[in-house]
């Protein structure tokens, strides 16, 4: 497998990411799986509109696959605000424990991870119900290289 385009990460880096190895059957779900993992490092490091452009190169005489993945980083993403509406959202208290509890603030690098991590901690403690997908907005702004995150709970 060759990796191209990535600046942020080495290619050994990137390339342990993936559980396939050179002379394995070649296997979609495992590189599937490795390019999840890609986009969760990249994520973890500010870099959500990360692309991976696998191509397969088939060499039928040698009964063999060359996979090559050319990587578009994107820009790295920051915070820009952290917003929040709806059922108990007016308590300043309530905010307070958010974003002790979120460790994300406005300047920060985008961290995805620390998204997850938040919900999964507090899920006691947010209105039933609460997750990820359905109460937070990401907002990108590409010119300033912000997402601002609105907090949405009924």
């Amino acid at each position: 497998m060759e990796l191209t385009g990535q600046k942020v990460f080495s290619a050994e880096q990137l390339r342990s990411l993936f559980s396939i190895q050179s002379g394995e059957v070649f296997d979609v779900e495992k590189i599937r799986e490795g390019l999840d993992n890609l986009r969760k490092v990249y994520g973890e490091r500010g870099y959500i509109n990360v692309t991976p452009v696998p191509e397969t190169k088939p060499d039928d005489a040698r009964a063999i696959i060359d996979l090559s993945i050319d990587i578009d980083e994107g820009p790295q993403f920051r915070i820009g605000t952290i917003a929040f509406s709806g059922t108990g959202t007016g308590d300043s208290g309530f905010q307070e424990r958010i974003l002790k509890s979120l460790r994300l603030k406005p300047g920060d690098v985008f961290d995805s991870r620390l998204l997850e991590v938040f919900f999964e901690e507090n899920r006691s403690r947010l209105p039933a119900g609460s997750t990820l997908e359905d109460h937070v907005e990401i907002a990108q702004n590409a010119r300033q290289g912000t997402v601002d995150l609105y907090f949405v709970f009924k």
